[in-house]
C-alpha cells in the first residue's frame, strides 16, 4: 500500500485534541452491535481480516483476539496513530487513503468498515475496492448510519424538543456542507446487493438514548470539534449552544438514536 496524498479532508479527523475521548464514546456505543455482527459471520482462528478506517482501534483489537496467532489483521486509517498504539503481534497497521490507494485483491476472509462511506465523496469506488479485497468465499461487512432517522422524544417539554432539533440540525448542516451523506444507511442494501456479492443481508439497530450517557457525550464532543464552524454558520447563538450542551447532560433528555445499518455479503466462491 502506498502513501500518496489526497485533497480529501475528513472533517472529524482523529488528530483533534479530544479525539481519543470522542472515539472512546463511539466505541462504547457501537462496538456491541458491531461485535454481534462479526460473531454472526463466524470470525475465528486463522482468518485474515481487513479493518478499513480503524479509528480508535477497538474492533481491530477484538479481531486480533478472535483470529489468534494463526490469523492476521490489517488495520488502516488516514491517521493511524491510535492503531499504532495497539499491542498485538498479529496486527499490521497501514496509513491508507481508500479513495486513491489500492487494497490487496482477494486477500482477506473478512473486510469490515464502520461509518466510513458516509463521509466519502466517491462511495462507489471505496466499496468496489473493499469488495475486491475479499477472498472468494469471504465476507464484507459495511456499517453506515442513517442520520436523519434520529428524532427527540415528543413527550419532552416543547422547549427541549425545539432545542434538540435546532442543535442537531445545526451540527448536521455543517457536516453535510463538508460532504456528509445523512441518508446512506437506507441505500446500503442496494449498494451491497449490486456489488457482485451473494447472501446479502442488511439490518438496522437503534435505541432510545438519554442525556449523560456515552452516546450523549459522543455527540457533545462531536459538536465541540465542530464548534467554530457551527458558530460561523449562525445557525445557533452562543447561548443556544450552551443550552444544548446542558440538555445533552440532563438525564431527562430523551431521543431516538439514528439507525446504524449493517450490510453483509459474501464474495462468490470459485
Amino acid at each position: 500500500m502506498s502513501t500518496s496524498p489526497t485533497e480529501y479532508q475528513y472533517v472529524l479527523d482523529n488528530t483533534w485534541q479530544a479525539a481519543r475521548q470522542r472515539l472512546d464514546m463511539l466505541e462504547a456505543v457501537w462496538d456491541p452491535w458491531t461485535i454481534r455482527n462479526l460473531e454472526a459471520l463466524g470470525v475465528s482462528a486463522g482468518w485474515h481480516c481487513l479493518e478499513v478506517a480503524g479509528g480508535g482501534g477497538s474492533i481491530a483489537a477484538w479481531l486480533c483476539q478472535q483470529v489468534g496467532d494463526a490469523g492476521h489483521v490489517v488495520a488502516t486509517d488516514l491517521e493511524p496513530h491510535f492503531l499504532e498504539a495497539l499491542d498485538a503481534a498479529n496486527l499490521q497497521v497501514q496509513r491508507h487513503d481508500i479513495l486513491v490507494e489500492a487494497l490487496p485483491e482477494a486477500a482477506f476472509d473478512l473486510v469490515h468498515t464502520r461509518a466510513l462511506l458516509t463521509f466519502l465523496p466517491d462511495q462507489g469506488r471505496a466499496l468496489s475496492q473493499m469488495v475486491a479485497a475479499v477472498k472468494p468465499g469471504g465476507w464484507l461487512l459495511v456499517e453506515e448510519p442513517d442520520l436523519i432517522s434520529a428524532i427527540p422524544d415528543p413527550t419532552m417539554d416543547p422547549a427541549a424538543v425545539a432545542l434538540s432539533r435546532k442543535g442537531w440540525d445545526a451540527m448536521f448542516s455543517v457536516l453535510t456542507g463538508r460532504g456528509l451523506d445523512t441518508q446512506l444507511g437506507r441505500r446500503l442494501y442496494h449498494m451491497v446487493s449490486t456489488a457482485g456479492l451473494v447472501e446479502v443481508g442488511v439490518e438496522g439497530w437503534l435505541t432510545m438514548q438519554l442525556g449523560g450517557t456515552p452516546t450523549a457525550q459522543f455527540w457533545r464532543l462531536t459538536f465541540e470539534q465542530l464548534r467554530d464552524q457551527v458558530m460561523a454558520s449562525g445557525l445557533l447563538s452562543p447561548s443556544e449552544l450552551e443550552a444544548y450542551f446542558t440538555l445533552l447532560e440532563h438525564p431527562d433528555y430523551r431521543w431516538l438514536l439514528h439507525t446504524m445499518m449493517s450490510a453483509r455479503g459474501r464474495r462468490p466462491a470459485g
